[in-house]
């Protein structure tokens, strides 16, 4: 009886195999090719299209219920008649190169009847970018001519103990020199300045930020605003750094490196919703010690005084598990999105970014 059950499942088994294969390719068609390689063509151009061309080579009409593109660079073009016993119908694939060089592969599914079926085809080629313009380069604008790669610098984790530089790259696009200067409050171990200062006509330049952190025995975030000046003026935006200083990880051994304190947290995101401005909103994030030495947490810096962190313990051994309370104090209605950056000696992912976000009414 046993037996006789087992072939029982194993025979619907394989009328399910049979089922699944039957929806989901589509014999009633032949297509003259499934693939076709454009081969390079220029971004510049524009739209490339091709034409698959395929015969009904069943007893029954063929009808186009659906064609599935990939994303937005692709858009198929075909008709949703029935295609009769013995013809030929066709689909024409268009595709946008624009602002997608190199090599792309597409997989276009294509459901008949009732989406029971499908045929597959593909595209593929390789995409030579346009030339590059000043614009693209340099897309942020400042006054008399003057444009710029971009108008923030962001310095991510640098290591405490050593000077980082990053520059913003300017080009003036007039027909004159430009002077270029830069504004900055004094502030220890921050300096900044444009090189050159003069800048010839269709000319590059830099603007190079340098922050020192040798005698910097803090870790967490940084964060500096500067101006600069074109022809004497001030412009009105400042330039915005931002970074998080972390320990050096930089002479620890390999074995070291493998033998460290990993800091794993169950989340780093928390939306409390629609909520009261009186209401209290506390979340509980989980912090642990994945790795095989103590993980010491460095520094707790809140974004504001609206956000507030509380945290029982400083040092978590190994396998060990902590709460991290994160408190928002909203002092107005709208919505607010506050966050607190925890260091850690975790040489894989040193700094833990935790968001808190409601919409209070």
């Amino acid at each position: 009886m046993k037996k006789l059950v087992n072939g029982f499942i194993l025979l619907l088994f394989l009328f399910g195999i049979q089922e699944v294969v039957a929806q989901t390719t589509s014999t009633q068609v032949e297509f003259a090719e499934t693939q076709w390689d454009f081969g390079k063509i220029k971004e510049v151009d524009g739209v490339v299209s091709h034409t698959f061309t395929f015969k009904n080579v069943s007893t029954t009409p063929f009808i186009i219920n659906f064609v599935s593109v990939s994303c937005g660079c692709t858009s198929p073009e075909y008709s949703k008649e029935p295609v009769m016993p013995g013809k030929t119908g066709q689909i024409t694939i268009h595709y946008d190169p624009a602002g997608r060089p190199g090599f792309f592969s597409k997989e276009i599914y294509v459901l008949s009847n009732n989406r029971k079926s499908q045929n597959i085809i593909t595209i593929q080629g390789t995409v030579e970018p346009r030339p590059r313009t000043v614009e693209d380069d340099y897309p942020v604008v400042f006054p008399d001519g003057l444009r710029a790669t971009s108008n923030s610098i962001a310095f991510k984790n640098v290591p405490a103990g050593y000077r980082h530089t990053m520059a913003i790259g300017v080009y003036n696009n007039s027909d004159k020199n430009i002077t270029v200067n830069t504004v900055m409050p004094q502030s220890a171990g921050v300096s900044v300045y444009a090189s050159p200062e003069v800048l010839a006509s269709k000319a590059k330049g830099q603007i190079l930020f340098t922050y020192d952190t040798k005698n910097n025995v803090g870790y967490g975030p940084f964060s500096y605003d500067f101006n600069i000046t074109v022809n004497g003026n001030k412009v009105s935006s400042p330039i915005r750094v931002r970074g998080v200083v972390i320990p050096d990880f930089s002479k620890l051994t390999y074995q070291e490196k493998m033998n460290a304190p990993r800091g794993d947290m169950d989340s780093q995101f928390h939306y409390f919703g629609e909520v009261g401005l009186s209401e209290t909103l506390t979340h509980n994030f989980e912090l642990a010690n994945n790795g095989n030495r103590d993980l010491i947490i460095e520094a707790v810096i809140p974004s504001s005084s609206e956000v507030t962190c509380t945290l029982p313990k400083k040092v978590l051994k190994k396998g060990e598990k902590e709460i991290i309370s994160v408190t928002l104090h909203p002092k107005k209605s709208g919505r607010i999105s506050q966050n607190v950056i925890i260091v850690v000696n975790d040489p894989t992912d040193p700094v833990k970014d935790i968001r808190v976000v409601a919409n209070i009414r």
